[in-house]
């Protein structure tokens, strides 16, 4: 007779860990099939939770996601690992994270890795003021707010690693201020690091303290960072301007950041 058993949990994401539990649990238990059931509200919808624990368990014959455990009888456990992004990234497979990015799910929690709380304050304003300027200019609105979210994923990365990252990916910008390096390393960090193949989001983060990037969403975040309402000064005319003309309001933006580091006596 078979033996089989289910194993609930919110599996906000399901991770390596949950997926070692799982296994631990079909060793000690001696099982022929484990049922893992997706259960519980999340800011995340059950149906992607689903499809993460799919993509995290699919090469274990033993183990099967199910919607709902049809025999009431069989033993059941309760998972005990703790959900929580931040910590469970790196124990995320590449699918799944290709999986998470392209659904834009978990953003807040991965913008929050890399940054201390100020910063954090910062991105989440830009990424609130990306979204609204999408909404102005036709761009899609949550690849605009992923862009706001993680453009600075980079910022406060050790300086050694991102003189690392210009050595060996960007020697042409090494000579740039060391204020610029994280621009640069920040759309290669995305790739690498966040699994993250939007070609347009790449390169928005890649120029959005330089403005070069003349797309839509190039112009939206160049904007949205330094017109962000959180730095402390009254941009509000201009973020109006960038409203209702993006050309005309990124120029501005352009011209206002030129004077500024002008009188900073960075130019």
């Amino acid at each position: 007779m078979r033996k089989v058993a289910s194993i609930t949990g919110l599996f906000d994401p399901f991770t390596k860990e949950n997926l070692f539990e799982c296994l631990e649990l079909v060793k000690s238990q001696n099982l022929d099939r484990l049922f893992i059931l997706v259960e519980g509200e999340a800011e995340v919808s059950i149906i992607h939770r689903i499809k993460i624990a799919k993509l995290m368990s699919q090469a274990y014959r033993k183990l099967k996601v199910v919607t709902k455990v049809k025999d009431k009888y069989i033993p059941s456990f309760k998972s005990k690992v703790a959900d929580n992004m931040e910590e469970a990234w790196q124990n995320l497979n590449t699918a799944t994270k290709r999986y998470v990015v392209a659904n834009y799910l978990y953003l807040e929690q991965l913008a929050h890795i890399n940054l201390r709380e100020k910063r954090y304050k910062h991105v989440l304003s830009v990424a609130e003021l990306s979204r609204e300027l999408a909404k102005c200019h036709g761009v899609n609105e949550n690849k605009a707010y992923m862009a706001g979210l993680l453009h600075d994923c980079a910022k406060e990365l050790d300086v050694n690693l991102l003189e690392s990252y210009m050595d060996n990916v960007y020697p042409e910008f090494k000579g740039v201020n060391q204020n610029l390096w994280h621009q640069y390393v920040g759309s290669t960090y995305l790739s690498r690091f966040f699994k993250i193949s939007d070609r347009e989001v790449l390169r928005a983060v890649k120029y959005h303290a330089t403005g070069e990037d003349h797309s839509k969403l190039g112009m939206i975040l160049f904007c949205a960072d330094k017109l962000d309402p959180s730095r402390g000064y009254d941009s509000a005319k201009t973020i109006s301007l960038c409203k209702s003309n993006l050309v005309l309001g990124f120029e501005k933006t352009k011209q206002e950041q030129k004077e500024f580091l002008r009188k900073e006596g960075l130019l």
